[in-house]
This record gives structure tokens, sequence and C-alpha cells, in this order.
């Protein structure tokens, strides 16, 4: 997000969660699901090993 120049209000729009989701997955108070590991390959072009060995 931050190399990219996104807002948490932008991301939540384009994962299409709330911005509260958002700052919970960010701060590691709720961990990622299929769901949005699939959305944040599709949205941000990240790769799905990526995600899977950082979860």
């Amino acid at each position: 997000m931050v190399d990219k120049k996104i807002k948490q209000k932008e991301a939540a729009k384009m994962l299409g969660i709330s911005e509260s989701r958002v700052s919970e997955l960010l701060n590691g108070k709720r961990a990622l699901n299929l769901n949005i590991a699939k959305r944040l390959r599709d949205c941000f072009g990240i790769p799905a090993d990526f995600i899977l060995d950082h979860v």
C-alpha cells in the first residue's frame, strides 16, 4: 500500500471490505482468509505464494 500510495479507505473499496477490517488485518488483529487472499492477489498483484508464506 505504501509503495502504491494506496490509503486504507481505497484498499477497502478495492477489496470489497470495510475500512475497519483492513485496519484489523494490517494490525494483526484478524487473520487473512482465503477470499481476502484471492482479492489481494487479484487487486494488488501480490503472488499467492508470497501471501501464503507470510500468513
